[in-house]
């Protein structure tokens, strides 16, 4: 299913996205757009990785182990 965007009676919409990078594939998210101040479309080929610099990964676990939930 790809993209979709739908009129809200609040005059605003009602966008329905799907992930594409490996983190969040098979993922659906709906977004109102008068719910959020800026809807900011991001490309995984513009992402910066930075290194962990916390002992043992813990920074990186602890975010893995929470996205999993």
């Amino acid at each position: 299913m790809g993209p979709a965007t739908t009129p809200t009676s609040d005059g605003g919409f009602l966008l329905m996205r799907d992930g594409v990078s490996d983190l969040i594939r098979g993922r659906s998210a709906h977004f109102l757009s008068e719910l959020e101040d800026d809807i900011e479309v991001l490309y995984p080929a513009n992402t910066v990785l930075v290194p962990d610099t916390s002992r043992s990964y813990n920074d990186a676990l602890l975010y893995l182990e929470s996205d999993k939930r």
